[in-house]
């Protein structure tokens, strides 16, 4: 609650009435597919890994917030390019309608772009997009390009929601930091394993 009232007050700065519906809280969190897709190196990935992206949308005032709890120290604004905030265009949203009636979806893509120059003259290009289905998110696009002492580029899809991840699925990523096996490999084994044991289980009853 006091987040969401830190970002009225922030948004406020930009107009001076605002109502909670037309803020839009965006959490995703890094998995190393999603680094691996970006081609990171490796040796930067516990810089990312498990981290949680956490922006704010202001619709009516057409801003997007860095909404970490330490801005400074936050490593996911060098994927997002948000230090602070970043403007965005109305004509940058799109949207389009699939489905009817019950099953009819409202997907909308907020698009921004922006530029960051750090030390060594190294620059960050930024042309990200979040996609949300019916005001909820689901997905943030980054696309970032590296140019000055080197030159890099990073593409990738973080899957996203509208609230933040407990610290159960932040632990379950971070696991996947010592091992090779794909994210969906343990679930596949507990999964597994507890059809063995409901088998276990019918073939007791049956012997009684």
């Amino acid at each position: 609650m006091f987040k969401k009232i830190l970002l009225i007050l922030i948004l406020s700065l930009f107009q001076s009435t605002i109502s909670y519906s037309n803020i839009i809280e965006v959490y995703c969190l890094i998995t190393k597919s999603d680094l691996r897709q970006a081609k990171i190196a490796e040796a930067d990935h516990t810089r990312f890994l498990g981290k949680t992206i956490k922006l704010a949308i202001g619709l009516d005032e057409s801003i997007i917030i860095n909404n970490a709890e330490n801005v400074e120290e936050d490593q996911t604004n060098l994927l997002v390019g948000i230090i602070d905030f970043v403007r965005f265009n109305k004509e940058d949203i799109g949207e389009f309608v699939t489905g009817r009636d019950a099953n009819k979806k409202t997907t909308n893509t907020i698009s921004y772009k922006h530029e960051i120059i750090i030390e060594d003259n190294i620059k960050y290009n930024y042309n990200n997009t979040i996609r949300l289905i019916n005001n909820v998110p689901v997905s943030i696009i980054l696309k970032v390009d590296q140019s000055g002492l080197s030159f890099n580029a990073w593409n990738t899809d973080v899957d996203c929601k509208g609230e933040d991840y407990s610290a159960d699925e932040r632990a379950k990523i971070l696991k996947s930091r010592s091992s090779n096996m794909p994210e969906w490999f343990p679930d596949l084994i507990d999964r597994v394993q507890k059809e063995k044991q409901q088998q276990k289980n019918i073939k007791r009853k049956q012997q009684q």
